[in-house]
């Protein structure tokens, strides 16, 4: 992910803990979310699942005119 998207994410392995980092921003780039998570690899879904209602929580749909 370049971060230069409207909606991008990355994950990092580091043991036995998974990293989700996920990014939010309005078109002109002016309004960002950006938010991380860590929990175990074990279930990426449900981490992912996790940070895209953190985002939602956090306005995120406002940001993408959604």
């Amino acid at each position: 992910c370049d971060w230069s998207s409207d909606v991008c994410s990355s994950d990092l392995l580091d043991g036995d803990q998974m990293k989700l980092t996920g990014f939010v921003s309005n078109y002109a780039g002016t309004r960002q979310i950006r938010e991380s998570l860590t929990g175990s690899p074990d279930d990426p879904e449900a981490l992912g699942l996790e940070l895209a209602e953190r985002y939602i929580e956090l306005g995120a749909q406002e940001l993408l005119g959604t």
